[in-house]
């Protein structure tokens, strides 16, 4: 009987090549399945862009624990319930920042999106938002992010989001 639980564990992966959080070593393979790719859409406070991120996870749960994700980036959801905000609704949104095209010689700053704020808190939540570079602007919910209105469309400045 012995000998048929540990053929049915063997071949089930759970043990031998076990992998990430199997309990037979680690060699790095899969245990007991081809593993999963997730895919999740950020918005990128420093170019203004959705960036999509694909992490490879390969780990099956009923071989024992499993190693946690690698850590997200300190970016908000592309698709969030901010996106399709207009304007004053953005700025009257907890959790949701606005984004502008900054002003130029010939026209001034206009809006140009809505982003749910950066999971990422402020190293100085007593910071100005003028002090922000383009990640802690994006996490702070006080300040708007400015990008420069002539390609590319980068990171210009951050400050106090306009009234509503």
């Amino acid at each position: 009987m012995r000998q048929l639980i540990f053929l049915m564990m063997a071949l089930s992966g759970c043990i031998g090549g076990g992998g990430s959080g199997g309990s037979g070593g680690d060699t790095g393979d899969t245990c007991g399945g081809p593993g999963f790719d997730v895919t999740q859409s950020f918005h990128d406070p420093s170019s203004n862009q959705c960036i999509d991120l694909v992490r490879r996870y390969e780990c099956d749960s009923s071989c024992g624990d499993c190693p946690p994700f690698e850590p997200l980036p300190p970016y908000g959801e592309c698709e969030s319930s901010c996106t399709a905000l207009a304007e004053d609704a953005c700025l009257a949104t907890t959790g949701c920042g606005a984004a502008y095209s900054d002003a130029t010689q010939d026209t001034p700053a206009a809006f140009s999106g809505c982003w749910e704020i950066a999971h990422h808190a402020s190293d100085n939540p007593y910071e100005t938002c003028e002090a922000h570079d383009a990640v802690s602007c994006a996490s702070d919910d006080r300040c708007a992010a400015y990008y420069h209105a002539d390609a590319p469309h980068d990171f210009a400045r951050c400050a106090v989001e306009p009234s509503a």
